[in-house]
């Protein structure tokens, strides 16, 4: 008898334990009796009789569904400063997105439930992203592929006014000569509850739209020979202006490589004058260095001649340039000498 009351002791401990769910700060929950919501929970420790009850979780924080919207078709226009103002024929695009909202709190999150086909948060999310891609899809087929990338931001706030209820947007219209574009100022309202109540299933599933976003990360043609051959411009386009760009850079060079030899020669103008003794020295290191410029530097004939006997009758210039360190110091004795 005491060893059956110890193990039904035990067993309902280890049940009264098991029936204890734990929702984490960042989690919330309904508590549900054999399948059904009865009511909201917070963080905390919560009581659940296993077996006839549990708790459903659902994050409290934002959630991020990235997706990528596969061939999406898009219709032929016009559209003003592209491709010439020529018509645009129809194409595939594949749009990369990110979709952000939340879910709702206390009773909204019931009703999330009674309409949400599933009881998980993976679940609701595969639903949101199934109706956001068909929004996305609808849109697209309504202008030239071409917008989808040139008016992103215009873009995303005319689909999400295809989700959120009396959300402002940005219209897409058609002028006069058929062009395709996005007004500049944003409408008041977009479609009404009644038709969110009908078609929208985030609407019903009560998720916090007015705090939803969209983004679109990417838009990129599914046919790639069409892809290559629209950017083939492009490419010779940048391929010009680098070479441009270099050639702008090598001018720019050689015009502070100017500036700053005729910053030189000023210099040493301005030595000469302060040190006339030193305008023959200076002559010939110009010379043996190959950039002799006779417009300051005169060197005299005579000169010139003796230096070149003296060197055994070969060029003047030729052998300055051989000379060490130490014949230059006996030369500048020699012209010192001269000088007084």
């Amino acid at each position: 008898m005491v060893i059956i009351i110890i193990v039904a002791a035990v067993i309902l401990t280890a049940y009264v334990g098991f029936s204890f769910k734990i929702l984490r700060p960042y989690e919330m929950g309904v508590w549900a009796l054999f399948g059904r919501g009865y009511f909201f929970v917070d963080s905390g420790l919560v009581f659940a009789p296993l077996g006839i009850s549990r708790v459903y979780k659902f994050p409290k924080g934002i959630m991020e569904f990235n997706f990528t919207v596969e061939t999406a078709k898009t219709r032929n226009g016009k559209i003003k400063g592209y491709n010439n103002n020529k018509p645009i024929g129809p194409a595939d695009v594949d749009i990369r997105c990110s979709f952000f909202t939340y879910f709702p709190r206390d009773r909204d999150l019931l009703k999330t439930l009674e309409f949400a086909p599933g009881r998980s948060a993976q679940e609701i999310g595969s639903v949101v992203v199934k109706y956001v891609i068909d929004v996305i899809r609808s849109v697209a087929g309504s202008l030239p592929w071409p917008l989808i990338d040139m008016e992103r931001g215009k873009l995303i706030e005319f689909i999400l006014a295809q989700i959120i209820p009396g959300r402002k947007y940005y219209s897409l219209e058609v002028d006069q000569n058929g062009f395709y574009f996005f007004s500049d100022k944003k409408k008041e309202t977009g479609p009404d509850e009644k038709k969110m109540e009908k078609e929208n299933p985030l609407y019903q599933m009560r998720l916090d739209l007015n705090r939803s976003s969209l983004n679109i990360e990417d838009a990129n043609l599914s046919d790639e020979d069409l892809a290559k051959a629209l950017d083939a411009p492009e490419k010779a386009r940048l391929d010009a202006q680098v070479v441009k760009i270099k050639a702008d850079a090598e001018q720019t060079k050689r015009t502070k490589e100017g500036l700053g030899a005729a910053e030189a020669r000023q210099a040493m103008i301005k030595v000469i004058k302060e040190n006339p003794d030193l305008e023959l020295l200076f002559s010939l290191r110009e010379m043996a260095q190959g950039t002799s410029n006779t417009i300051f530097y005169q060197i005299p004939k005579a000169f010139e001649d003796k230096m070149a006997s003296l060197l055994g009758g070969n060029n003047v210039q030729d052998m300055l340039g051989k000379l060490k360190q130490e014949d230059w110091r006996k030369i500048a004795e020699e012209i010192a000498k001269l000088k007084k």
